[in-house]
Formats: C-alpha cells, sequence, structure tokens
C-alpha cells in the first residue's frame, strides 16, 4: 500500500516538475524575445542629424 502511494506521488512530482521547468523554459523564450525586440526597435528611431 505504501508503495503503491510513493509510486503514484512519484509519478505527480515528476508530472509536476516537468510542467514546472516547461513554464520556466517558456518564460524565459518570452522574456528573450521582448528583450530582443525592445533592443531593435529603439534604433529604429531617426537620430537627429545635426547641420554641419
Amino acid at each position: 500500500m505504501i508503495g503503491e502511494l510513493l509510486y503514484h506521488l512519484h509519478r505527480h512530482v515528476r508530472l509536476v516538475l516537468i510542467a514546472g521547468g516547461l513554464m520556466v523554459v517558456i518564460g524565459a523564450a518570452l522574456l528573450g524575445y521582448e528583450a530582443v525586440r525592445h533592443r531593435n526597435d529603439q534604433p529604429s528611431r531617426p537620430a537627429p542629424s545635426s547641420p554641419v
């Protein structure tokens, strides 16, 4: 009985860890994408040209 309980608990813990890991990876990918997009948006503004 205890063995079955530990087996089911281990399966659930493994699923939770896998789901948590996927969420961390997806979150990191989204943050990286937003950072790159934000960095690429800044130089798109025309630089003020000073008359020489």
